[in-house]
């Protein structure tokens, strides 16, 4: 990820001192909020309370709010990995740190409550999520020529990196500086108005704003030659962030988007020559996939957001990277397991019917649940001349958790969510950095609570201008 003038040990005495001020801040906020925190206490500092850690009573889905549960924690998470990998350990070893930290907290710093399921799986993993996409970011930059705009862009996206490396007096290298650089990059960020069309709701402008970046630090990529090679340190990351406000003299917020998706480890492919003075390409990727979204959408400016955040775990990816002549294409296939939380999309239906609903306690008491489910995410991209076309969809499939409710109670009701999106855009413009973009998006939202059924559709489109760097 970044190389130094002298291999750089784990720095395992400042992880721990670092890991324990981070849960020490837990602690002090947690006891500072006690009226609220306390709602939840259940169990008192005894070995009654012990035991029933250690033999399985003491553990539920909690009943939080969706920010703290999707926000806050994944945040607490990337400080426990972060802290963890700027001390030199790798993306693996980090991950345990967090989960551990986690652990801790759940078992100790909480101790007079049930242990949160879903806590335990989003903290570290959508720490390592958030964090690793980051910090590759940040990496690339430190890796970059010495100057004021990559020096600051690597200190916010890598910061703790920044400080311990300052702190320890280490000289970190710059290979990016060489004749051949050794990672790729694409960045785009754009502003585009367009307007949106939900059923039974009316037409609505909106402004859009958006950044997307992906990194690859992988030897030989794009570059002529044929080779295998593996990697295992997070090499390929890929961050995007989108806000869109509509009527903007209302400044109503009616998207906000962040996915981070990091390709932790894996195998990469390439077979590149040149034929003549063209060259042609054919490069493979496939890895292992750790990524986290997080979403509030309103279909209606006027009306709630709908809310869902999804890691993908365990996912696979597949990227197939080629070109001949002026024609280039990107090829990537996503799909996997997802865990997280979403609204329950037809709960306010079923309450305006009245119906006797069998709800989980957090369905109950903030409107969603914890889900588990499958997701696949085709894309395609293609590039000639002076033109960008793409594709893109992604489908999650979700059941909501009926075991292990806080409540205690169990029951047979089936709770199911589904979300489809799609889009399609074309850029023009290139190789200038400022390109006019066009889209045109689609997204089918559905969901049920026992026989109560609720579904819509939703179409926008958007043009505008993107910045290609």
């Amino acid at each position: 990820m970044l190389s130094y003038g002298s291999p750089q040990p784990p720095r395992f005495v400042r992880l721990t001192l670092e890991e324990l001020s981070v849960l020490g801040a837990g602690i002090g906020q947690y006891w500072y909020d006690k009226n609220e925190n306390s709602r939840d206490w259940q169990f008192k500092y005894n070995w009654s309370g012990l035991r029933a850690r250690l033999d399985g009573e003491a553990y539920a889905f909690d009943t939080n709010g969706y920010d703290t549960n999707f926000l806050f924690h994944p945040t607490s998470g990337t400080f426990y990995y972060l802290v963890a990998r700027s001390n030199h350990l790798n993306a693996f070893e980090s991950l345990a740190v967090a989960f551990g930290s986690s652990l801790l907290w759940e078992f100790f710093g909480e101790f007079q409550e049930k242990v949160s399921i879903n806590d335990v799986i989003v903290t570290p993993l959508a720490g390592m999520a958030w964090g690793e996409t980051s910090l590759q970011l940040g990496a690339f930059f430190l890796r970059a020529c010495p100057n004021a705009t990559n020096d600051v862009l690597g200190a916010t996206f890598a910061p703790l990196h920044v400080l311990h490396d300052a702190a320890d007096g280490v000289t970190r290298l710059r290979p990016e500086c060489d004749a051949e650089p050794r990672s790729a990059h694409r960045f785009r960020f754009s502003l585009t108005g367009g307007e949106g069309w939900t059923a039974g709701v009316s037409p609505y402008p909106f402004l859009r704003l958006s950044a997307q970046s992906e990194v690859l630090h992988l030897p030989g990529f794009g570059r002529p030659g044929s080779a295998w090679s593996t990697f295992a340190d997070g090499n390929v990351s890929r961050l995007g962030f989108a806000l869109s406000v509509a009527e903007p003299e209302s400044s109503t917020i009616t998207d906000v988007a962040l996915l981070t998706q990091t390709v932790v480890a894996g195998v990469h492919y390439r077979r590149n020559a040149y034929r003549g003075s063209e060259l042609h390409r054919s490069e493979a990727l496939f890895g292992l996939l750790i990524g986290a979204e997080y979403t509030r959408h309103r279909y209606d400016p006027a009306g709630a957001a709908d809310r869902i955040f999804l890691l993908d775990l365990p996912a696979l990816t597949t990227r197939y990277y080629g070109r001949i002549g002026e024609l280039g294409w990107e090829l990537t296939l996503d799909a996997g397991g997802t865990f997280g939380g979403a609204d329950s999309f037809a709960l306010p239906g079923a309450l305006r019917q009245k119906k006797a609903l069998s709800l989980t306690s957090v369905a109950l008491g903030e409107g969603y649940n914890h889900v588990a489910g499958f997701e696949l995410s085709p894309r395609a991209r293609l590039e000639l001349r002076g033109a960008e076309f793409g594709v893109d969809f992604r489908g999650d499939r979700m059941l909501a958790f009926r075991v292990l409710d806080r409540s205690g109670q169990v029951s047979t009701t089936t709770d199911s969510e589904l979300r489809r999106r799609g889009s399609i855009w074309i850029s023009v413009g290139a190789p200038l950095p400022a390109r006019f973009v066009l889209s045109a998006n689609w997204t089918e939202r559905s969901g049920s609570v026992g026989d109560v059924h609720a579904s819509l559709n939703e179409l926008s489109w958007n043009a505008g201008l993107e910045l290609a760097p």
